[in-house]
Parts: structure tokens; C-alpha cells; sequence
């Protein structure tokens, strides 16, 4: 038996079984075409932003240590995106 037939006897089944209340029905069937229909739209307003290649400095995980974490999660806390030049500069800078 293949994918698409058992995909095809699943939703007969499911049909058979919510054909009873076919509000629920309609909504099961209609909910995710409105989703998608509302991702497309949003989508098709809002066109992509091409940006340049960005990087974030390194922090501290909590493996690390409590002090260590929480002083990269702090003096990081803006978490702003910096060229790669900008990153080698502030590579420098030590948390102790």
C-alpha cells in the first residue's frame, strides 16, 4: 500500500468520523487554508531586506560559570550586530 493511498483511506476515515458535526469539519479544513492564506499575504507586504554579513561577540554559557555568564550577558545586553573588523577589535576586551 502506498504513502499517498493510506494518506488518501486516513483522510476518508477522518472525514467519516467528523461528517456528524460539519462545523468542526469545516473548520478543521478551513483553519489551516486561512493560516496560510494570512503567512501569504503578510508575506507578499512585507518584501525581504537584503543586509550585509553580520556578527554578534562571543558570551559566556553558563557552563561557563555564573559570574562569567552573567557579565557577557550584561555588558552584551544590546546584542548589536557589528562588522567582522569590529568584532576582531572588541575580541581584546576581557570579562575578568
Amino acid at each position: 500500500m502506498g504513502v499517498l493511498q493510506q494518506l488518501k483511506l486516513l483522510f476518508k476515515k477522518n472525514y467519516l468520523i467528523r461528517k456528524r458535526q460539519p462545523g468542526i469539519l469545516a473548520l478543521e479544513v478551513l483553519w489551516p487554508i486561512f493560516i496560510v492564506i494570512i503567512v501569504t499575504v503578510i508575506r507578499q507586504g512585507v518584501p525581504p531586506v537584503e543586509k550585509k554579513t553580520c556578527h554578534f561577540q562571543e558570551r559566556a554559557m553558563p557552563s561557563a560559570g555564573v559570574v562569567p555568564f552573567l557579565q557577557t550577558f550584561v555588558c552584551n545586553l544590546e546584542n548589536e550586530c557589528r562588522t567582522k573588523e569590529e568584532l576582531e577589535d572588541a575580541k581584546g576586551v576581557t570579562y575578568r
